[in-house]
């Protein structure tokens, strides 16, 4: 199978290819990655239409598509720039109908909604990010190219950014410092990284089929869990509240039905993990 993986540099990507079993990916990123499971490296920008027609001439079973310029910051013009990026990727790329694609979407489609929604739930109050990922998601869907739409909770692990919550509360424990949570008991739900990149393979070892998919836990866990699971990790006390309040959560029913799908990562597993690789970030 020909696996073409965007975003080889970013969060998702970088997971990807640490933990999949797919084992020749070729891969397409701004910076170089270095990974025995790459077969082929493109390094360039995806606004580079040169560099998407070369791309198209290995007429790949499958597009990984990891890639959104910007993150974590999501303003409007980067929103608009990587709507824009994708509209002339997928005309290039799609060119060989036999292309399959997986595009990583956003529980932020679900807007302000709380308690637990399925695939069908439709969004409130959505921000311009979530907007964003509906209109590519319409544009994608208008094309009639072959597509799993993989809607990712709070996602967690090594290699976020150095702002993201669990690394900025390991980094204020380890330097001594205090842990400022304005509302301890905000809740979302948390999912290991690793436990997405298990069912990105689920997909690619299976039947593609068209349409959308929840990747969460499932579970609502309170910004204070959090703080107070890597105070105990450390050996530190706990001191937050714990109690989390009503939000978004995900039902993974159709993950599990058609891929033989669960997350296998307790919180504190993971935690775990991504502590233990901090020191390689």
């Amino acid at each position: 199978m020909k696996i073409l993986l965007t975003g080889a540099d970013g969060f998702i990507g970088k997971n990807f290819l640490e933990n999949t079993t797919s084992k020749s990916i070729y891969k397409v990123s701004r910076s170089n990655v270095v990974s025995d499971k790459i077969y082929q490296n493109y390094t360039g920008d995806l606004t580079d239409e040169n560099l998407i027609k070369e791309m198209a001439i290995e007429k790949f079973d499958v597009i990984i598509h990891a890639a959104w310029s910007g993150l974590p910051n999501r303003t409007e013009n980067l929103n608009l720039l990587n709507f824009n990026m994708y509209r002339r990727m997928i005309s290039t790329l799609s060119e060989n109908g036999e292309t399959k694609h997986i595009f990583l979407g956003s529980c932020l489609e679900y807007g302000k909604n709380n308690g637990k929604v399925n695939e069908n739930t439709q969004g409130r109050e959505i921000d311009n990010f979530g907007q964003t990922k509906l209109k590519l998601l319409k544009h994608i869907e208008s094309t009639g190219i072959s597509y799993n739409w993989l809607r990712v909770f709070y996602a967690f692990g090594p290699h976020q950014h150095a702002n993201s919550l669990m690394k900025s509360i390991w980094r204020n424990i380890y330097n001594d410092q205090n842990i400022v949570i304005g509302n301890p008991n905000k809740a979302h739900d948390f999912i290991y990284i690793k436990d997405v990149i298990s069912l990105i393979d689920n997909m690619l070892n299976s039947n593609l089929n068209k349409g959308i998919y929840n990747c969460g836990s499932g579970i609502p866990v309170s910004i204070g869990k959090i703080a107070n699971t890597i105070l105990n990790i450390m050996l530190k006390n706990s001191r937050f509240e714990e109690e989390p309040e009503p939000s978004l959560t995900a039902d993974i029913n159709k993950a599990t039905k058609d891929f033989n799908w669960s997350p296998n990562y307790s919180l504190e597993s993971g935690i775990i993990d991504t502590l233990r690789m901090q020191k390689n970030d």
